[in-house]
């Protein structure tokens, strides 16, 4: 079972939400530079901003207090990283799991970081519903996202009024592995880990660029030479 939640706090100069900036977009973002590319199309730095932080609000309506859970069973596409950011922004945990697992397995996983939100695709929704049928845990919302397009639900998400104050909690992402005894096993990342990885993916380039795989979202991310301004300016692209 993952860790009790401690209380909330102000966010530290270095977080996830930082990347586009707790107030405003930050000097290291420019408004109008294309941030994610994906099959569905692009976002701007300043089209993702304000997507994450409407998203944000839409989550804390649905959540009773920071560090609540939301999963994502998805496959890879853009979007998630806007779910991804405005969980950054709402102060709660992002739970991407694995589209390979298995009913059982996503029952375990929900009783175990007891999610009030699941965002499943449309095309795994079976496979979650019969795992929500075996889990004793039930989320308050279980949106659906369409291969070809969000679907209506979702984008309603980003079209709601915007997260006024951004709420910052330490941990950030919780991975889960398969483990020896065939039960997932919870990792937990915290806001300084995921930055640190980040900074640390992007210092490891020596040359214009490089593709480097995020564990936690299970896509690829483009990332220009090493520096703390550049070591975010990723680009979505879909993993083969």
């Amino acid at each position: 079972m993952t860790s009790s939640i401690p209380s909330i706090r102000p966010a530290p100069e270095v977080s996830v939400s930082w990347i586009l900036g707790e107030r405003a977009l930050p000097m290291h973002s420019q408004a109008d530079k294309v941030a994610l590319r994906w099959v569905n199309g692009p976002r701007t730095y300043e089209e993702l901003r304000d997507r994450a932080l409407r998203m944000a609000g839409t989550l804390v309506e649905a959540s009773t207090r920071p560090g609540d859970r939301v999963v994502t069973y998805l496959f890879n596409r853009g979007g998630i990283f806007e779910v991804y950011l405005a969980c950054a922004y709402a102060g709660l945990i992002l739970v991407p799991l694995n589209f390979r697992f298995a009913p059982v397995e996503l029952g375990s996983v929900i009783d175990d970081c007891r999610p009030v939100v699941v965002i499943a695709e449309s095309e795994l929704a079976p496979a979650m519903w019969e795992g929500l049928i075996q889990a004793v845990h039930q989320p308050a919302v279980v949106p659906q996202l369409r291969g070809d397009h969000s679907g209506e639900e979702f984008e309603s998400w980003a079209s709601r009024e915007k997260l006024e104050f951004p709420r910052y909690f330490e941990k950030q992402l919780i991975l889960y592995t398969s483990g020896i005894t065939g039960r997932p096993k919870s990792v937990v990342m915290t806001q300084w880990s995921a930055m640190a990885l980040a900074m640390r993916q992007a210092s490891l380039s020596t040359r214009n660029s490089t593709t480097t795989r995020l564990p936690s979202l299970a896509g690829r991310c483009t990332v220009p030479p090493a520096s703390t301004s550049n070591a975010f300016r990723c680009f979505w692209s879909e993993a083969p």
